[in-house]
Formats: C-alpha cells, sequence, structure tokens
C-alpha cells in the first residue's frame, strides 16, 4: 500500500480499471473508516431511480409537481429547482444543479415503491453491488439525504467504479440502470457561480440521468480514480 501526501488528516484514492485497482492512503487512515461522499451521493440516487424506472414503479415522464416537472427533468437538472434555496426557474430550459430536486426525486421513488428511500436505495443498488458500509445520512438538517448525505468507505466506492465500468453489472439484465440512455436534449449547465458551463456534443443531445453519471460511463471508460477525504471532497476522475 503506497502512501499518500495529502494535507489532511485522512483520506485515500483509488484506480480502478477492469482488472486492477490501484490504492493510495494517507498515512494512519483507517482503511474501513466512513467518509462523507457528498454529491457522489447523486450517482447512487440516480440509479436507485432508473432501477425504479426499469421495474415499472416510475414513468420517466411522470409529473411530479404543480409546475409540470418530470423524473426525467429532475435527473438531468432541468427542473428549474435551484440549488438549495432561491426562486424557480422555468422548467426544460438550462441545467441547474439542485439538491432540491434530488430530495424531490428521492421522494417520488418512494412513495411509487411504498417504503422509504433509505430502504429501495438498498435492496435496489447498494445490496446488489455488496456496497454494506454505505448509507445515507443526516446532512445540513437533512435526514437520510439522498442528494448529498451518503457516507462510504473507499472499498466501497471501488465496487461502486466497477459497477461504473461495466454498464450496470452485476444489476440482472432488466434492472441495470446505466444500460439505456435517457433522451433529453439541454445545452449546458449552471453551477453556483450562476456562469454557464457549456458540456461536450453527446453529452447535450442524450442525458443519462444525473451529469455526472453521463460523464463516467459514456463512452467506457478504461479506468475511474476515486478520492475520499480529499478536502473532506470526494471526487471522480476518468481515464479513456
Amino acid at each position: 500500500m503506497s502512501r499518500l501526501d495529502w494535507p489532511v488528516r485522512r483520506g485515500g484514492a483509488a484506480v480502478v480499471t477492469p482488472s486492477d485497482v490501484q490504492e493510495q492512503w494517507v498515512e494512519g487512515t483507517d482503511r474501513s473508516a466512513e467518509l462523507p461522499i457528498a454529491s457522489v451521493t447523486k450517482l447512487l440516487t440516480t440509479m436507485a431511480a432508473l432501477a425504479a424506472v426499469e421495474a415499472g414503479h416510475v414513468d420517466l415522464d411522470q409529473r411530479v409537481d404543480q409546475e409540470g416537472a418530470t423524473v426525467r427533468h429532475l435527473l438531468a437538472h432541468a427542473s428549474g429547482l435551484p440549488q438549495n434555496q432561491g426562486r424557480r426557474r422555468p422548467i426544460g430550459e438550462r441545467r441547474i444543479y439542485s439538491n432540491v430536486g434530488f430530495r424531490l426525486l428521492a421522494e417520488v421513488v418512494a412513495d411509487a415503491v411504498g417504503t422509504s428511500f433509505e430502504g429501495w436505495l438498498g435492496s435496489a443498488v447498494l445490496d446488489p453491488l455488496g456496497m454494506r458500509a454505505t448509507r445515507l445520512a443526516e446532512r445540513e438538517g437533512i435526514e437520510d439525504d439522498p442528494a448529498a448525505g451518503a457516507v462510504s468507505t473507499l472499498g466501497d466506492l471501488v465496487l461502486l467504479a466497477r459497477c461504473l465500468l461495466d454498464r450496470g453489472a452485476p444489476f440482472p439484465r432488466r434492472l441495470r440502470p446505466l444500460r439505456r440512455q435517457w433522451l433529453l436534449p439541454l445545452g449546458g449547465s449552471r453551477g453556483r457561480s450562476g456562469r454557464r458551463r457549456r458540456h461536450r456534443p453527446g453529452l447535450r443531445r442524450r442525458g443519462l440521468g444525473h451529469d455526472h453519471l453521463a460523464r463516467l460511463v459514456r463512452p467506457a471508460p478504461r479506468a475511474l480514480t476515486l478520492t475520499a477525504g480529499w478536502r473532506g471532497r470526494p471526487g471522480w476522475r476518468r481515464s479513456r
């Protein structure tokens, strides 16, 4: 195990390929330590929502509020809902990174499947992947926050990375949420600063749920690099 020279008390990094995993750790880090994974939570929430779609519990084009936003809009950050607070924008005009939207998405899924979202996430995503150390936790006053509240271990994130590299395995074929491409043509997005970001043409034409998920799985990467504990913020990087 190599030593990771980061200016933090604990953390780790892994490069995951279809045949190998290379890890590095900050000295003194417990390899089983649970770390907050922030908005990587949205990858898990997206997979749980798409599993509900594949199982017939949820329809991508069902309306989720009186304004006319759909599940598809929520997955693509196109519902017009703000990141955390603020006024709502028109639906479907641009991508606005929205924690509010993903919390609404979790409520829609929970109502459709007849159980808590945390329970569905466990049975539909975490258990099949063997991610036994991953769970939703409270974040900024939101209990079991499906937008940014998950805690996990680097070992569990490696399992998630292998799933993304293998386009959804080991899910049964009918429940592999990464095998389909959801169409929602929108150009660019707006982040915290309000500045418009332009995505690659392929991402504008086809949105596979959450933009992070689309970036990771299309086209198929040769490797994924993931980090946990870097200044408290996890991260992903793909290699072609």
